[in-house]
């Protein structure tokens, strides 16, 4: 077992106190960085509305939502676990549902239409890196950041994960674990894999 006595001991008396000094600088650094930032916050209380359970609950961490987007329309449920970076900069329009452990980082924008559902465990990517010079690492290169616009009538699948820059039309629905980047997708069109391709089309 990794967290024997042995170790413990270790941990607690034998550390190196230089180590532990600098991981509390580290831990200390870190967290002024957070308090300082709005998603930080949001995320704290909307973590404590986790605490309520069943239809009543996603309606109360969706009026949470509500009240810190950017634009955000009627009847909004999200489920529990989820994680929402700039909420500020969502515009959501009615009927918007969201299911367990979803993410989203809305840092470039997420333009989102009305009666739009996404699945659990999906992930929505308005953020990436820069990573072309090699000759530096990529954490200290930098972000860009494309705004994702999903029109009305969209389910996105569980996993499914939505890239920077996406263009989700109307009616389309996202397949369980597909990947979405920038090709703008086909009205009313099912998508699976990556990339994308359409499988299926919606019968009027």
């Amino acid at each position: 077992m990794w967290l024997n006595f042995h170790n413990l001991n270790w941990f607690i008396f034998k550390r190196p106190l230089t180590k532990v000094s600098n991981n509390m600088k580290d831990w200390l650094k870190r967290l002024y960085w957070d308090v300082k930032e709005f998603s930080f916050w949001f995320n704290v209380v909307r973590s404590f509305l986790d605490i309520f359970p069943g239809e009543s609950g996603n309606l109360l961490r969706g009026f949470y939502l509500a009240k810190h987007a950017k634009h955000c329309g009627e009847r909004i449920s999200i489920q529990k676990r989820t994680f929402i970076a700039h909420p500020e900069r969502m515009e959501i329009g009615d009927n918007f549902r969201m299911n367990i452990n979803c993410y989203i980082d809305a840092g470039g924008g997420i333009i989102i239409g009305n009666d739009v559902g996404v699945g659990p465990g999906a992930k929505i990517w308005s953020v990436t890196h820069n990573y072309a010079d090699p000759k530096l690492i990529i954490r200290d290169q930098g972000f860009s950041y494309e705004t994702v616009e999903i029109g009305n009538d969209v389910w996105l699948g569980a996993n499914s994960i939505i890239l920077p820059g996406a263009k989700i039309s109307d009616g389309v629905i996202i397949s369980a674990g597909t990947i979405v980047g920038k090709k703008r997708l086909i009205p009313y069109a099912v998508y699976a894999g990556y990339p994308p391709r359409k499988i299926a089309m919606r019968e009027p």
